[in-house]
Parts: structure tokens; sequence; C-alpha cells
């Protein structure tokens, strides 16, 4: 329906603005190209005419997303970070333990063990020197 006066005159009025075929999310925007209105289907954003597929407009909802798989994947890589150097020094500190006691009982053959050597080994490899 056509407006015969004011400023609307031989504008359409209301839904009669969408020329598109109804159901299909196709509408007609006003230079009369087709354009296909964004709606999510299935999951997915509806593609356009030509095939491209449309990104969602960039909103505050999709900024937080975003912050929030910032944050995600920060606290991830502090964790693996923090696993490794954990995983390295506990086998370093065993490897050095197991050097010391493969090191104390093949140069102590006599029993009871001689622990002035243990202690200055220990000390040692602690970077202290105890030995008077």
């Amino acid at each position: 329906m056509r407006s015969s006066s004011g400023p609307l005159r031989g504008k359409l009025k209301g839904r009669e603005d969408r020329q598109g075929q109804e159901g299909t999310g196709w509408t007609m925007s006003r230079n009369g190209q087709g354009r296909q209105a964004m709606e999510i289907r299935n999951g997915r954003p509806r593609t356009e005419k030509n095939g491209e597929a449309r990104l969602p407009t960039f909103g505050p909802k999709m900024a937080l997303d975003y912050y929030i798989m910032e944050v995600v994947v920060v606290v991830v890589v502090v964790v693996v970070v923090v696993v490794v150097v954990v995983v390295v020094v506990v086998v370093v500190v065993v490897v050095v333990v197991v050097v010391m006691l493969f090191l104390i009982f093949r140069y102590t053959l006599s029993f009871p063990l001689d622990f002035t050597f243990v202690i200055a080994l220990i000390s040692f490899t602690a970077g202290l020197d105890f030995r008077g």
C-alpha cells in the first residue's frame, strides 16, 4: 500500500518494504539488490547470495567471548610452562640424588659409611662448603 501524502509519499509502508521470497531469509534492500537476513540455522550463519560466508557482527558478546578465549589461552600456556619447569626440576633432582647415591656406595666401601665424605659430597652438590 503506497502512501499518497506526507513525507513518505510514493514509498512502501510496513512489511511491503520487503519484496523478497518470504520464509527464505532473502530480503530486498533499498537499492533492489538481494541480500540475506542474518539468521543462524543449524548452528551456522546463513551465507550470502554469492556464496561467501557472513561473519557475525562484532558486538559486546563477541568481544567478551574473545576476551574469555584469550584468558583461557594465557592460563593454559602458563600452566603448561609451570608443569614443564616442575618436571625438569624433578628430573634434575632425581638424577643428582641417584648420582650421589652411586658415588657414596661406590667410594665408601668400608661400613659404617664414611659420613664426612657423604657430608662433603652432599654439600658440594648443594653448592655449600662445610669442610672446615
